[in-house]
């Protein structure tokens, strides 16, 4: 519950491009080839998009998990 809460947060403070990259590898778990060839982005950015939306999101846990404390 708390990550599905903190992923919709961070969706709609985000970078659509990034998230939808992050979406396709993590979410998804479409292969980050297909997702280069598919959207034709770079390796990289689909590396880059995993690393910065996962860090929000686990931030936005954290914040959360605060806050019912």
């Amino acid at each position: 519950m708390l990550t599905r809460t903190a992923l919709e947060r961070v969706k709609q403070e985000t970078n659509a491009k990034q998230y939808q990259l992050f979406d396709l590898y993590v979410i998804k778990q479409w292969s980050p080839v297909d997702i280069v060839k598919t959207l034709g982005v770079t390796l990289h950015q689909v590396y880059k998009a995993k690393t910065r939306v996962l860090a929000l999101v686990r931030a936005e846990v954290r914040k959360l998990e605060r806050s019912l404390d």
